[in-house]
């Protein structure tokens, strides 16, 4: 009607350098966790479940960046999709940062399993209000 849709945002062009610096952020993070863990692993008290949130976290966050530019550009011009999927790539950004501890916490021994069960609830709670359970 006013000829906005050549004006349009919400497309994979504008998305992508967004959702790059936000994916790779999020990425620096758990490098950097993991290079303190690989410098002093005897002041590491280990805890597998907790390094399977790490890794399946790390694979999500690669998944969805490859398969962005595919579904961003499908959902181009649709701007309710195109919002949600952009929520939900902001939530499993918030949600994989939650998991990695704060770098002050790695100056002294760092217990796995007690940072897992601290947060836990914290980690899952973006979840939750996103699906509404």
């Amino acid at each position: 009607m006013f000829g906005l849709d050549e004006y349009s945002s919400l497309t994979w062009d504008s998305a992508a350098w967004i959702y790059s610096v936000i994916i790779g952020v999020v990425l620096a993070r758990y490098f950097m966790f993991i290079a303190n863990l690989l410098q002093e692993p005897k002041a590491i008290k280990f805890y597998y479940p907790y390094l399977a949130f790490m890794l399946v976290s790390i694979i999500n966050l690669y998944v969805s960046w490859y398969t962005g530019k595919q579904t961003y550009t499908e959902f181009e011009g649709k701007t309710l999709i195109f919002a949600i999927r952009s929520f939900s790539d902001a939530i499993s950004s918030i949600a994989a940062l939650i998991i990695v501890p704060q770098d002050k916490l790695l100056e002294d021994f760092f217990d796995m399993k007690s940072w897992f069960m601290k947060i836990k609830k914290v980690y899952f709670l973006p979840w939750h209000c996103f699906f509404g359970i």
